[in-house]
């Protein structure tokens, strides 16, 4: 059984040959430390540590999306950012510290809708796709 089909059994609530293995993000210097080298292109040095950890499926997040707004800045003179979900955030340049974290309850989430997926960027999606 190859890769495409245990993930789409196991979405089947079918039985694959084994569980299926993937990871949410493998950070730029684990990538590094596995192969050993620079990334010098980054779409092939993830296919290459993916097939290492032998993985079967990728975590793909979309590009692009609604406009992020400033809404204000703290004391010390760091942004304050508002996400189209309501999520609010302070950029220190280092970090990100959420101090307002969009759809808490039951009823905020049955009202919630997307944004339209034109907003978005979906080229890596399509990478991934046809080329692994």
């Amino acid at each position: 059984m190859d890769k495409v089909d245990r993930v789409y059994k196991a979405l089947s609530i079918e039985e694959p040959d084994k569980l299926p293995k993937g990871e949410l993000q493998i950070h730029d210097e684990l990538v590094c430390a596995l192969l050993g080298e620079q990334i010098s292109d980054d779409f092939t040095a993830h296919v290459k540590v993916r097939e290492i950890l032998n993985m079967d499926l990728v975590n793909v997040g979309l590009n692009g999306g609604p406009k992020i707004e400033i809404v204000g800045s703290t004391l010390g003179g760091y942004m304050i950012f508002r996400d189209y979900f309501g999520n609010e955030w302070i950029e220190s340049g280092k970090t990100r510290a959420y101090i307002k974290h969009a759809l808490t309850s039951p009823e905020e989430f049955r009202d919630f809708r997307m944004p339209d997926i034109s907003l978005y960027d979906v080229s890596r999606v399509e990478e991934w796709s046809k080329k692994t």
